[in-house]
């Protein structure tokens, strides 16, 4: 599905990230600031794709650096919802809002 795709994607930027140009970001983030980025990066960047297989995520916290994540729908089961939650959700939020973020699955 478009999950794998995306997962595929990321494994290959990754690789050849060191030749990729990074998007910009500011050098510190307010509190605010950080929280509208990661969400606005989960809309842009993450979701689409999550939607595209019948899932979805949600943002729930962000404590300090570390952001707190619920998948929904077909994520909500899926076996490779902690290989998604790390290689794309992190990886995204990692690459357009700080390196120095953690992202954690929030278990109902």
């Amino acid at each position: 599905g478009r999950i794998a795709e995306l997962i595929d994607e990321v494994v290959g930027q990754q690789q050849t990230a060191s030749a990729a140009a990074k998007p910009t970001r500011p050098a510190r983030l307010t509190n605010i600031q950080k929280i509208q980025l990661i969400q606005q990066t989960i809309n842009e960047q993450i979701r689409p794709a999550l939607r595209a297989d019948g899932g979805d995520v949600e943002l729930i916290d962000v404590e300090g650096d570390k952001v707190i994540v619920a998948f929904r729908g077909m994520c909500a089961q899926c076996k490779m919802a902690e290989f998604t939650m790390r290689d794309v959700v992190e990886a995204r939020l990692k690459e357009y809002v700080s390196e120095s973020l953690t992202v954690e699955e929030l278990k109902d």
